[in-house]
């Protein structure tokens, strides 16, 4: 059995697994699954901080490069990542407590950063992402001043993904028409797109 586990390299747990799902399985996962190079959390409320640093201080952290948590339990404000230094595909939807300096130690390395509906990430988080190729920053409080800063900082970037204005019912998604055609001008090599 720990042979078997010890040589998966992808785990997925959403659908009905959601409601068995808690942080002692990442505790197990990380113990145990040191080939393990993505993981992939969907409706997983009784997974927050403690499975990601179980994961962060177990064999797993060696060989994780993509993770995704979406609507899944409290990761506070993101620190608890911070032990996963191998990532380079990071993916937070609904992660409302999440902030861009909880993401600091990471998002230098990151080449894939999608924080849908991260309600308190910033403009500080446009600072760090020197390596990032695939943005999204839909529903999240980045203003016009991040998105000058993402043009002239995060020079490898391609892809960006933002709110809809129109038709948004959110709190967040700052930017505007104005911001937004300022960084396409600056920035014609990267594709925008806009999700309701």
């Amino acid at each position: 059995m720990a042979a078997a586990l010890g040589s998966i390299a992808s785990l997925s747990l959403d659908g009905g697994c959601h409601a068995w799902a808690c942080d002692d399985c990442l505790v197990f996962v990380g113990a145990h699954c040191g080939r393990l190079a993505g993981i992939e959390l969907r409706s997983c409320a009784g997974i927050g901080a403690r499975g990601i640093e179980a994961l962060a201080a177990g064999c797993a952290a060696k060989s994780l490069v993509s993770l995704g948590m979406h609507s899944c339990g409290d990761i506070g404000s993101g620190a608890c990542l911070s032990g996963l230094t191998r990532l380079s595909s990071l993916r937070l939807s609904w992660a409302t407590q999440v902030t861009s300096a909880g993401l600091a130690p990471l998002a230098p390395c990151l080449r894939v950063l999608q924080l849908h509906g991260c309600e308190a990430i910033d403009d500080g988080i446009c600072t760090r992402l020197q390596q990032v190729e695939e943005l999204s920053l839909a529903y999240t409080a980045v203003k016009d001043a991040g998105l000058a800063l993402l043009a002239s900082r995060s020079l490898r970037l391609r892809a960006l993904t933002l709110a809809c204005q129109q038709y948004n019912n959110f709190s967040c998604a700052w930017t505007t028409d104005a911001g937004e055609a300022a960084f396409c001008a600056a920035r014609p090599d990267v594709a925008l797109a806009r999700v309701t």
